[in-house]
């Protein structure tokens, strides 16, 4: 008998024990009410009152059941997320069913169940179809892609319907090898010109994205392609230039941040105050960041803004997080330190090791973790720790790149490695951007599932930097992804 079958057992008989003694005192009450003796009134009184007393006793003991049974459910629900992650389906159906005769009412769990089994489903049909392919030698050219492409559906919880009819129909001999090749070859060049929104499955993204299966790199251009007026540090470059009398700048912010540094008059601290005054000075209300606060499982986010939009709005919505950011100046001791910061404030600001973070399971403790892989800047902060963490000027970028193995918290990559990636609001429009993602899309494993980037972009190079083998492009406004996501995030 398993620990949930005990649990619901004294639940069951605890509640016998309930109704039993409610009867035996409303047949007790019933009988005082029509006694008329003085000596049966008092013993009947007596009786009634060892029955409140007993059951305010069985009362007590099924409160203390009742909030078991929620903790176990809690833990059953943490474990079906974990088994689902590591692809143990059928394992995750069962822990679900186990929730299910906990709680029979539980409306996550009969969905859960179905989802389950419809995905089992998928994972033997794609299974059979694997098995099938192996035989055919007419496609070993292509095997390992028609396989890697039929994983990625199962993980990705969306079923290519184009590609598996060319796959059935090729296994049941309508389809000649020579076919299937080249139908193959044009759902690829489609895979890779961009998927448009209507190949999204959103119910699937936004269940994937509450299991926290998913990491979000989030970028600076989330406010303005979501029709948010705040400044970005594209926009600041030539607030920065006009402030150090640089009127002819042209350029990025990494190089007007490197002229600050060269001139003695302005140096690091001028520039930092500069961008914070810029940066700080509003709190909008953006809909993506909502959409994540509101999502109760521990999140991992990698965030490439300097801004602190997000973690606002996470204690808007009482959401724990802890935020994360890497030493990238400072002396060669400091290099590569992690700054950590408790939204709870049970712990202050801290500063310490990449090994001593790494160890702490932050997720289990119900923590979401923002991982800052540029820094950021707090007007209300004049920590030099948290100054230290700040990325501007092609000296940090520099430093990054050479502290590259120490500068990104092993215990965060091992949570990024582990879940599925979606680029949000960041375009590698310059080198340093593209040392950023880089730094990330590195740590991928290459056999797992492909990075997916949302993005209106139209540049020619920057398409072409996503539609290489480093990531999947689909092209959609961020808007329209972030309202067909609210559609199944309440």
């Amino acid at each position: 008998m398993s620990e949930a079958q005990r649990l619901q057992q004294q639940i069951d008989e605890q509640q016998r024990r309930w109704d039993r003694l409610s009867e035996l005192i409303r047949r007790s009450q019933k009988d005082r009410d029509a006694e008329t003796r003085s000596t049966e009134k008092a013993r009947l009184d007596n009786e009634i009152d060892n029955f409140n007393n007993e059951r305010e006793q069985v009362g007590n003991e099924l409160r203390s059941l009742e909030e078991k049974r929620r903790k176990v459910i809690a833990q059953y629900k943490e474990d079906a997320c974990r088994l689902e992650t590591n692809k143990a389906f059928k394992e995750a159906l069962e822990v679900w069913e186990s929730i299910q005769k906990l709680d029979p009412d539980d409306p996550e769990a009969g969905n859960q169940i179905q989802r389950l089994q419809e995905k089992l489903q998928q994972v033997q049909q794609i299974d059979n179809y694997i098995g099938q392919l192996g035989y055919r030698i007419e496609i070993e050219s292509i095997y390992p892609q028609v396989i890697k492409r039929l994983r990625q559906m199962v993980v990705m919880e969306n079923m290519d319907g184009a590609i598996l009819g060319i796959i059935e129909a090729f296994l049941q001999q309508n389809l000649s090898p020579e076919n299937f090749l080249e139908e193959w070859n044009k759902l690829e060049e489609k895979t890779i010109s961009g998927h448009t929104a209507e190949k999204l499955d959103y119910h699937a993204l936004a269940n994937r994205l509450k299991r926290s299966e998913i990491v979000l790199f989030l970028g600076s251009d989330i406010p303005r392609l979501l029709g948010i007026d705040v400044p970005d540090p594209e926009s600041i470059i030539p607030v920065l230039a006009k402030k150090a009398h640089y009127d002819s700048f042209v350029g990025s912010l990494s190089k007007i941040s490197e002229y600050y540094m060269l001139k003695h008059e302005y140096g690091r601290p001028s520039l930092i105050h500069n961008l914070q005054e810029l940066l700080v000075e509003k709190n909008p209300q953006i809909p993506l960041y909502d959409l994540l606060a509101k999502i109760d499982k521990p999140l991992v986010l990698i965030s490439a803004t300097y801004d602190l939009f997000l973690e606002n709005a996470f204690h808007k919505y009482d959401k724990k997080y802890v935020l994360i950011a890497s030493i990238v100046f400072g002396s060669p001791e400091e290099i590569g330190k992690v700054f950590v910061r408790y939204s709870d404030q049970r712990l202050p600001d801290a500063l310490c090791s990449e090994q001593k973070f790494s160890g702490i399971e932050l997720l289990k403790q119900g923590y979401s973790l923002i991982y800052k892989i540029r820094g950021f800047c707090d007007a209300h902060s004049h920590s030099s720790d948290q100054e230290g963490t700040i990325s501007l000027c092609e000296h940090n970028y520099f430093t990054f790149a050479h502290y590259f193995d120490k500068l990104i918290p092993s215990g965060i990559i091992r949570e990024f490695t582990r879940r599925g990636l979606f680029f949000l609001g960041y375009s590698p429009r310059h080198w340093e951007d593209r040392l950023l993602a880089y730094a990330i899309l590195d740590r991928r494993p290459a056999q797992f599932e492909p990075p997916c980037v949302i993005t209106e972009d139209k540049d020619p190079f920057l398409q072409a930097y996503w539609d290489s083998p480093r990531a999947k492009r689909c092209e959609i406004r961020l808007q329209e992804f972030v309202s067909n996501l609210e559609k199944f995030i309440k």
